[in-house]
């Protein structure tokens, strides 16, 4: 599949125009049997995360849509890691069904109209990546009556049990529009698991495998306000606005480990990257408190979120699982002197 280019923006474009847009030189998206799934991420660099989640979905995803920008949200410049990465072996085998999605830079009178979805700085231009980026995608595979869409960011993995059982309650959608799945970051109701596998929020039981149980109709609320308000669709879709609540949160559906890089500098990055620009402040970002943090358990910016050290990896990916050396880091951070990093030799650790 191709890269996709720069659309015109409309902010009022009829329900009946969406998302069939006739001038795109993109190839659409092949229809099949049954309700299709369509994964929607937003990367900045976590390739390995990318890798991760592609495994994990990939007997239950129909399409990955790889959204990238050279546009960091806090406006710095970065590479288009995806379109390297797409060329080499790691990600070959799914490349036939990888929609790559390059999202050109914020213009003055976008970052004005953002100001008001996303707030000021970096979360203006948060909102303008993700509303832009799932215009052009929607723009491309014109979602079909039962289809779903997911959006969240990389490291933010649904099980592919959960999508498996959507797909199975949705074969005979009630509704015309396009049914769309809200992830609300793609958390669990249990809450999210930072840093590493072996940390759970405190009172969850790790070793829980409840079962998730679907309902369809509950799962479809989002149709017509995201369509109705097509300039803030991706924002909307992720979660961001809480008029969209409704009784579509699915419990235990998805990880999210948050901080989980391999290396040290994967942590700067994303300090310096994302929409929360007071986390780059120097008092987090230094090897001695990344670490002890690390090696602790503790939130990396001592917020109130409180985790319990259960001993053994809970409950994780398959991926990482079936490559246990690869990703030892994940499961193995607590007292470890690096904290597990690759980047930083244990014998330069002296604290």
């Amino acid at each position: 599949m191709g890269q996709a280019h720069s659309t015109t923006d409309n902010d009022k474009v009829p329900q009946s125009d969406v998302p069939r847009i006739p001038h795109t030189d993109l190839p659409r998206i092949p229809q099949s049997v049954g309700p299709r799934i369509f994964d929607t991420v937003l990367l900045n660099d976590e390739l390995e995360w990318l890798e991760i989640r592609m495994n994990e979905l990939d007997k239950v995803v129909d399409v990955f849509v790889v959204i990238e920008s050279e546009q960091t949200f806090q406006r710095g410049y970065k590479p288009l890691y995806f379109q390297q990465a797409s060329r080499e072996k790691t990600f070959a085998r799914f490349m036939d069904r990888v929609l790559y999605i390059v999202v050109p830079n914020i213009t003055e009178a976008e970052e004005a109209r953002n100001l008001k979805i996303g707030g000021n700085g970096s979360w203006a231009i948060e909102a303008y990546l993700r509303n832009k980026g799932v215009q052009m995608a929607l723009q491309t595979f014109q979602p079909s009556p039962g289809d779903w869409v997911l959006h969240s960011d990389v490291d933010e993995i649904p099980r592919a049990s959960a999508l498996a059982k959507i797909k199975a309650s949705s074969s005979s959608p009630e509704d015309e529009n396009n049914p769309l799945l809200q992830t609300r970051h793609a958390e669990s109701r249990k809450g999210p698991v930072l840093a590493q596998f072996q940390l759970a929020p405190a009172g969850v039981d790790p070793n829980s495998d409840e079962p998730i149980e679907l309902d369809y109709r509950d799962m479809r609320v989002l149709n017509k306000p995201l369509w109705e308000d097509w300039p803030n669709v991706g924002i909307r879709l992720r979660g961001y606005s809480y008029k969209d609540n409704g009784p579509n949160l699915v419990e235990d559906a998805c990880w999210h480990c948050s901080w989980c890089f391999s290396n040290i500098s994967y942590v700067y990055s994303k300090a310096a990257s994302y929409a929360h620009a007071e986390h780059s402040a120097a008092v987090y970002m230094n090897n001695t408190w990344i670490i002890k943090h690390f090696r602790q358990g503790k939130d990396l910016f001592d917020r109130n979120e409180i985790y319990n050290y259960d001993g053994k990896p809970i409950n994780v990916p398959k991926f990482i699982v079936d490559h246990p050396d690869r990703f030892a880091y994940l499961t193995n951070r607590y007292k470890v002197p690096n904290a597990g990093f690759l980047d930083v030799p244990e014998n330069s650790v002296h604290f």
